[in-house]
């Protein structure tokens, strides 16, 4: 006879279709786990019971601060905030566009542009609103949640943001308000919940997550290695490349000139794939022996970039 937790083992398996192989049985369990887990960042912890409920099951909420939490709480609503997160990042690409059409005329009296973001007035009622939307939510959540509020890191990325929207929009003398505009790019992140229903997508970003460490130590490898050859170019090309006549390139000459120039000259020729033989073609022709270093720190930096592939 099986045990009880032997069979609640059994019964949490999740149920598969039949006809399938066993390939396809493992990504489609994958697929729901991994569905599961990212279902709801923001409250995991209410995955398995209610927040207005105790121990033994009374209700210990009032009925509005209940119902309240049933909103706040749902995917529907991360869905519903996740889409006016998406037309407000479009808000702020269509400002960003219109200021950068000031300049450079207007550079130095910004505020003298016509064609300036803070000089419509629909933008402004517009932002206006979408911060009263933002503060509208975290008012609900702080009233559902209480001092567990401040206790959630989405929160206070909400909080801090909303702050920075609402110096931003009553144009606020208060250091550089593009750069406050911009602390509600972070929204973004939350953006992405709109796309919970395409498992697919999900999988890829856990993938991508699980291999952000492998990115990190490999370009960190990758400028330890640019590093290495800039000094040696420094020292080995630059006596040459400041003699070369360079034919309509005003920095060739000077492509060598420092650890700095030479690091940003290999990244481009190498990594970026840049006009590798507008410095490198002259170098090798001047002096052949150059060949065997340029080819050694080509496949240097190459190694690198495959290792974070």
């Amino acid at each position: 006879m099986p045990t009880v937790r032997e069979s609640l083992r059994v019964s949490k398996k999740p149920t598969r279709r039949k006809g399938i192989t066993a390939r396809e049985a493992k990504n489609e369990d994958y697929v729901t786990q991994t569905v599961e887990q990212i279902k709801s960042l923001r409250y995991r912890t209410f995955a398995d019971q209610k927040p207005w409920l105790d121990g033994e099951g009374n209700i210990i909420w009032s009925q509005w601060r209940m119902r309240a939490g049933e909103v706040v709480f749902s995917q529907n609503f991360e869905t519903c905030m996740g889409v006016v997160i998406v037309f407000n990042i479009g808000i702020i690409m269509y400002e960003a566009n219109q200021d950068a059409q000031c300049y450079p005329e207007f550079a130095d009296n910004f505020n003298d542009c016509h064609l300036r973001s803070s000089s419509q007035a629909w933008l402004y009622i517009l932002n206006m609103l979408l911060n009263g939307i933002y503060t509208l939510e975290c008012a609900t959540r702080l009233y559902v949640e209480r001092s567990a509020f401040f206790c959630n890191k989405w929160n206070l990325i909400d909080s801090l943001t909303l702050v920075a929207g609402w110096m931003a929009s009553s144009g606020m003398n208060i250091g550089n308000v593009a750069v406050l505009r911009m602390f509600r790019l972070v929204r973004v992140v939350r953006a992405v919940r709109v796309l919970v229903s395409i498992p697919e997508f999900y999988l890829l970003i856990t993938g991508l997550y699980s291999s952000i460490k492998a990115i990190i130590f490999g370009a960190m490898m990758l400028v330890s290695v640019i590093l290495f050859w800039a000094v040696i170019s420094v020292e080995l090309f630059h006596p040459i490349t400041s003699r070369l006549d360079f034919h309509q390139c005003e920095r060739c000459a000077n492509g060598f000139s420092s650890i700095f120039a030479a690091s940003l000259t290999l990244f481009q020729q190498i990594v970026a794939g840049d006009a590798w033989g507008t410095i490198s073609l002259p170098l090798v022709e001047a002096e052949p022996w150059t060949a065997a270093i340029l080819f050694w720190t080509a496949m240097d930096c190459l190694t690198s970039c495959l290792t974070m592939c």
